[in-house]
């Protein structure tokens, strides 16, 4: 009698982790395969895992993301991922990024087409968080992954002000290094911010101003 209620209580035991199993295995979780990622030449991979969202085993199936930075694009942009194979579960795709403002700091560029908008805004290693939305299934709960862009080191920027602190908008701001025949010159955005893009190692004098009035000369070296 003992042996068939230990046999009994092994069974429910093993019905019971397996129904457990098969939930967690059934969740859907999405993630990016980097924590960081650094300069608009970098890409990032998406991954989705949605058994639920195998509609066709015979086929590759897919699904759509919205990934939105914190600050620069908060609308987001409409990422769609791929099967990785029939019946697997799991969604791949990948999202570029493009800086917000060209290399004269003046106009912005346009996103889309798989990019993300992103804003190099003067401070040293800042970072933008970058969030990925997916609807499951089977679930009416949003799930979310995060990742973080960064500027690399070969971008200089910062802000310009003048001598009382205050942000001054459309002041000329040069890099140069007469030796490397590197000679730059951009804007200051509207809130001050200047991006100086794809800039080799070295050392360099940075100046600004505005109206004939110099704000900044400095010496910067890139790493």
């Amino acid at each position: 009698m003992y042996e068939w209620m230990i046999l009994i209580i092994c069974i429910l035991l093993l019905v019971s982790g397996c129904g457990f199993f098969s939930e967690l295995e059934g969740e859907a979780k999405i993630s990016f395969e980097h924590d960081l990622y650094m300069g608009i030449g970098e890409n990032a991979l998406i991954t989705v895992e949605d058994t639920w969202a195998n509609l066709d085993s015979s086929v590759i199936d897919r699904v759509t993301v919205n990934v939105s930075s914190q600050e620069t694009d908060m609308l987001g942009e409409e990422i769609e991922l791929l099967e990785t194979g029939k019946n697997s579960g799991v969604f791949n795709g990948t999202l570029g990024f493009e800086r917000t403002f060209d290399n004269e700091g003046y106009a912005p560029l346009v996103t889309g087409d798989g990019r993300v908008g992103v804003y190099a805004d003067g401070g040293a290693d800042v970072r933008e968080c970058i969030s990925a939305q997916y609807l499951p299934r089977e679930d009416n709960s949003i799930i979310i992954g995060t990742t973080f862009y960064e500027e690399p080191p070969s971008t200089v920027s910062g802000i310009v002000k003048d001598l009382s602190g205050e942000i001054v908008t459309g002041a000329s701001v040069n890099l140069y290094n007469k030796l490397r025949s590197v000679d730059i010159t951009v804007g200051s955005r509207s809130d001050g911010v200047f991006a100086i893009y794809d800039i080799p190692s070295g050392s360099y004098t940075l100046e600004a101003d505005k109206d004939n009035f110099i704000c900044i000369i400095r010496t910067v070296f890139v790493p």
